[in-house]
């Protein structure tokens, strides 16, 4: 809840973004192996993003092309180990009607090693399938 409830203030707070950084709509945070990264969307992805309307009974991008979406974004992590799917979930965000994101969660996979714990790497997809920018801080 906690990490829903961050996802909707960045949301929410582009008007007090540095300048420089105005065009950005919505930021997400991970931290591994001793380094943090910025997953972020520009405003216009966000804006240009299909609605999942209440008529409809599917959301425009499937779960498994959500996944293999996410899957593509955690791949550029830098000196990464094998990541494997923990949960994904789909939740509204902003004040737009219909306004969806996926959360794709991984977890680091090693080889008779037991992760336990919140330790996740959360990937926002938007319902056209647009991936974030990453950017290692």
């Amino acid at each position: 809840m906690k990490s829903f409830l961050t996802l909707i203030l960045l949301f929410l707070s582009t008007s007090h973004c540095r300048l420089a950084e105005s065009d950005l709509t919505f930021r997400w945070f991970n931290s591994y192996d001793g380094k943090r990264y910025e997953l972020y969307f520009m405003k216009s992805d966000v804006d240009n993003a299909p609605l999942w309307r209440e008529s409809e009974p599917n959301p425009p991008l499937s779960l498994r092309a959500a996944i293999a979406k996410a899957g593509e974004v955690v791949k550029r992590i830098p000196d990464s180990t094998e990541w494997k799917l923990n949960s994904i979930t789909l939740e509204r965000v902003g004040s737009r009607d219909g306004m969806w994101v996926y959360l794709v969660r991984f977890k680091p996979y090693q080889k008779d090693t037991i992760t336990l714990g919140p330790a996740a790497f959360i990937v926002p997809i938007l319902l056209d399938g647009k991936t974030p920018e990453l950017k290692v801080k």
